[in-house]
């Protein structure tokens, strides 16, 4: 295991969210420039985060009475402790040249998490990551996590996804069941919402439907 230095002087979690392309990357590096701030990048991402991580925009009830929850919760329990490990992802797109130097020092997550874990002096830790911004709630409420959530103009945030070519899929909410019951129970018709949103899936729809359930579970009471 990565020898881990001084892990009891870290007081304070921070962790910034938002939806994909929004500008989570700058905000949380430019939160984690003091020598006294690590940063943790995207331990939820199915493709670079912890091992065990296979859902996208996993979402969990505070109440931790499911298998599957309880595997989730101790996988989470693992970031602040720092007994956590995050793979490395090498795109398509990567030229060799890049894939190399990866293949030595790792990508971004593994790089930083290195880093954090020998940083003698950290204090704060931040935890970057856009694919569990409906974890919101729940890191918050058994990590006692300060929640940083950027919301990018819509017309930025659609130039931007349209630069890189991502799209939001709302369809990605649709297997979210406690999500759905927790905060849609007053909208019998959401899952047809959805549906008839199949042309527009890739496009702005996909963004503003994501970015909807974000912002009603962070301003609706839990349980309500």
């Amino acid at each position: 295991m990565m020898l881990k230095i001084a892990i009891d002087k870290i007081e304070n979690w921070i962790f910034v969210t938002g939806v994909i392309r929004s500008g989570t990357t700058f905000v949380g590096k430019v939160l984690s420039l003091p020598l006294s701030v690590d940063y943790i990048h995207e331990p939820f991402n199915p493709l670079c985060g912890m091992p065990g991580i296979d859902r996208w925009y996993c979402y969990m009830r505070p109440g931790l009475n499911i298998e599957e929850i309880q595997h989730y919760h101790h996988l989470t329990k693992t970031i602040f402790n720092y007994n956590l490990t995050l793979r490395s992802w090498y795109p398509d797109s990567d030229p060799w040249s890049r894939k190399i130097v990866k293949s030595l020092v790792g990508s971004r997550g593994p790089f930083y998490l290195r880093l954090a874990k020998t940083n003698p002096f950290h204090q704060t830790a931040i935890i970057k990551d856009p694919i569990a911004n409906l974890l919101t709630e729940y890191l918050y409420i058994n990590f006692r996590v300060k929640p940083v959530i950027v919301i990018k103009h819509p017309t930025s945030l659609i130039a931007s996804l349209k630069r890189v070519n991502w799209w939001l899929n709302p369809y990605d909410i649709n297997g979210r069941s406690q999500l759905i019951e927790d905060y849609f129970s007053d909208e019998p018709d959401f899952l047809k919402k959805i549906g008839l949103t199949q042309y527009w899936v890739r496009r702005l729809i996909g963004a503003s439907y994501i970015k909807y359930c974000l912002h009603k579970a962070k301003n609706t009471p839990t349980g309500k």
